[in-house]
């Protein structure tokens, strides 16, 4: 079950794709446009505990990873990814995991920043 140390290691292990235009979108997940995604170019990678965002100019997708999920960078599973990003440097794979695109107008950060301000009761002091 993936938790927050391991979704801060997928962050380090996938950032040689910032900055990589998305040359093709596939998965099963029905809750992400894969013809949207194709052509954007992947600005910047977020974590907050099991959530994983991948940032674009003008939207984000957030990934959930249950109970269950995983991923794989350059390699895949035998079973049908719920989200496979494919770039010039490579493909990232998500499986059994909660996919959503946001449109947005705030930063990825600002989203990290309201998930920390709804899910925790205390005041918390993040970076700029």
């Amino acid at each position: 079950m993936p938790e927050g140390p391991s979704i801060i290691i997928l962050k380090e292990a996938v950032e040689p794709f910032r900055g990589q235009r998305i040359k093709k979108a596939s998965g099963n997940s029905t809750k992400v446009g894969m013809d949207e995604l194709q052509g954007k170019v992947i600005r910047d990678f977020k974590s907050w505990g099991k959530d994983f965002l991948v940032c674009f100019d003008d939207g984000y997708i957030r990934i959930h990873f249950l109970l269950f999920g995983s991923y794989r960078i350059n390699e895949r599973r035998e079973m049908s990814p719920r989200l496979s990003l494919e770039t010039a440097k490579g493909e990232l794979n998500f499986y059994a995991c909660s996919v959503q695109m946001r449109k947005r107008r705030r930063s990825c950060m600002k989203k990290v920043r309201s998930l920390y301000a709804t899910r925790c009761s205390t005041r918390i002091f993040l970076p700029a």
